[in-house]
């Protein structure tokens, strides 16, 4: 009432999330939330209550792998009206309500889910990685990265010989197989 915060340590909340339900600990919801978000940039809880309470506090919470839930928007426009949880082979749908969703950002594709970090930099690595085995196999082959082929002087390779040697030595000389 004075305008100034204080802390409730006994709230029940703070109990739920050092034990969020009977097989782990709160830790263990958050590590596994963590790597979700970080990696995904979307995490996801699903809040149980007690069954015929309505909408009572959650007893317990449940970490849902980010690749097994979809937001679903609504067929009137409505921006997000629930989840869909891929369990057991089934898609369950859960109500908005009974799902936390952590997101990293917004992804520009779907504003509903958070934006995956490693597609903002996977062109990049994909470039590095590609520099780093052509660099390993020049290095690995003396350092001489050109080649010319050509045949003998005063002798003649027919269009489908070239065609062949020119297709055996892109497949030795490209992709993992560079420098070969």
């Amino acid at each position: 009432e004075n305008g100034q915060e204080e802390q409730e340590r006994e709230h029940s909340m703070l109990r739920l999330l050092a034990r969020p339900n009977e097989y782990f600990s709160g830790s263990i919801l958050w590590m596994a939330t963590m790597v979700d978000w970080n990696v995904d940039g979307n995490a996801y809880w699903l809040k149980l209550r007690p069954k015929g309470s309505g909408r009572l506090a959650p007893t317990e919470l449940w970490w849902m792998p980010s690749g097994l839930v979809e937001p679903i928007a609504g067929s009137r426009g409505e921006f997000l009206v629930g989840y869909s949880y891929r369990c057991g082979g089934e898609d369950v749908r859960l109500a908005a309500s009974d799902v936390v969703h952590f997101r990293f950002s917004l992804d520009g594709n779907d504003p509903r889910k958070g934006a995956h970090r490693v597609d903002a930099v996977g062109r990049e690595i994909a470039t590095d990685d590609d520099a780093s085995s052509y660099m390993q196999s020049v290095l690995k082959n003396a350092s001489v990265p050109g080649v010319i082929l050509s045949p003998a002087p005063g002798s003649e390779i027919s269009p489908e010989d070239a065609a062949d040697i020119k297709r055996a030595f892109i497949s030795r000389s490209t992709g993992s197989r560079r420098g070969e």
